[in-house]
């Protein structure tokens, strides 16, 4: 009955129009004006509500209720457990010889969690104080606050390219590459909403029960997904196939197609189009510039030195604040005036705003020219 009067209570909380007061558990033995809860409605206790209400396993909340009623060790537990050793006395030793006068315990005990009165052959023979009775009665309410909700947490974990090649959706988490399956409440391979877009390196939040034991076996831990939103999802490549530095749909989205200057200031407010779609900002609007400190316009300042033997160290001056996405090659005339080779891929960040790359100088060749080429990285 403190289950039931306790499941009542939970419904309620979620909907205000179910009559907690008056509803059965066991419909088959005790008929109530309000009926009882459907196996949706209870299976719904163990979904998620919100922060305030995460729900709770069926089984585990009634092992819990049946614990601190068998301690006796809150107050109105004790109180209740010592009313009802008594009710059902006062009913053994009075029930056949008057039984209308002495209701069956349970619909007395029922009615005492319901808010309502002792009827008056028992009240005339109990022990306890009408204060006593209440404590008793508030017994259910009470222990609702302390009741254990199910555990949940939240993970941020990415797609990879073999997340979705089983029936069960196999993500990672972020943060220590662990694998994590997901399932639905019926145990399931949880289902992503219709129409979201989940490219490989994609990040997701995923809000999840994590005290499901008997999930099917797998590597990583299995848990059961309550919701997952879109975190994050990694840039398009981009693609610059005339060379000028610009992204080209980027530029095609600001200047329709035409020609563009990367190093030129079409909004004039100072900053080069170059710079404005490396930060984000609107090439065309003076209103809309870059926070960061301005590149200079023109050629970059390019200086050698020795590194030790036939080698030279060839270096270029850049902000690293772009490091991750612009990269550069140095290309050499090989002692010829006009034609110039790219001799290394990339130049590699090598001190604060600076990219450099150490090249061997072939006997005989002292007239080397060099230069970086600059390029947009995919």
């Amino acid at each position: 009955m403190v289950f039931e009067r306790i499941i009542g209570i939970l419904i309620a909380a979620r909907d205000a129009a179910f009559p907690a007061d008056d509803f059965t558990l066991t419909p088959f033995r005790d008929p109530s004006p309000g009926g009882t809860a459907d196996a949706a409605t209870l299976l719904a206790l163990q979904s998620y509500a919100g922060p305030a209400d995460p729900g709770y396993l069926l089984h585990d909340l009634f092992a819990e209720v049946a614990a601190a009623v068998d301690d006796g060790l809150d107050p109105p537990a004790a109180q209740l457990v010592a009313l009802a050793a008594e009710i059902y006395q006062i009913s053994a030793a009075n029930g056949d010889a008057d039984p209308g006068a002495y209701p069956n315990p349970v619909d007395v005990l029922r009615g005492l969690l319901r808010g309502e009165p002792l009827p008056a052959s028992y009240a005339a023979e109990v022990t306890s104080t009408a204060a006593q009775q209440a404590l008793a009665a508030g017994f259910p309410a009470s222990l609702v606050g302390d009741l254990t909700p199910r555990p949940t947490e939240m993970f941020v974990a990415t797609v990879t390219p073999s997340s979705f090649e089983g029936e069960v959706p196999v993500l990672r988490v972020v943060t220590d590459d662990s694998a994590l399956r997901l399932f639905a409440a019926d145990g399931s391979p949880f289902v992503f909403p219709r129409g979201i877009e989940l490219p490989v390196g994609a990040q997701l939040g995923v809000l999840a029960f994590t005290d499901r034991v008997a999930l099917p076996p797998g590597p990583g831990l299995a848990v059961e997904a309550i919701d997952a939103t879109l975190v994050s999802i990694p840039e398009p490549p981009r693609s610059d196939a005339d060379g000028d530095l610009i992204d080209d749909a980027w530029g095609d989205h600001f200047f329709a197609g035409n020609s563009v200057d990367a190093f030129g200031d079409p909004d004039g407010d100072g900053y080069s189009t170059f710079q404005e779609m490396l930060e984000g900002t609107d090439p065309t609007n003076g209103g809309s510039r870059p926070t960061a400190p301005r590149l200079a316009f023109g050629p970059l300042p390019i200086d050698i030195e020795p590194a030790g033997g036939a080698s030279l160290r060839v270096f270029v001056h850049f902000p690293s604040r772009y490091a991750g996405e612009v990269g550069f090659a140095l290309l050499a005339d090989g002692g010829r005036a006009v034609r110039f080779d790219e001799i290394a891929d990339d130049a590699a960040p090598d001190g604060f705003d600076t990219y450099g790359v150490v090249v061997e100088v072939p006997p005989g060749n002292a007239g080397n020219l060099f230069r970086f080429r600059m390029f947009l990285k995919r």
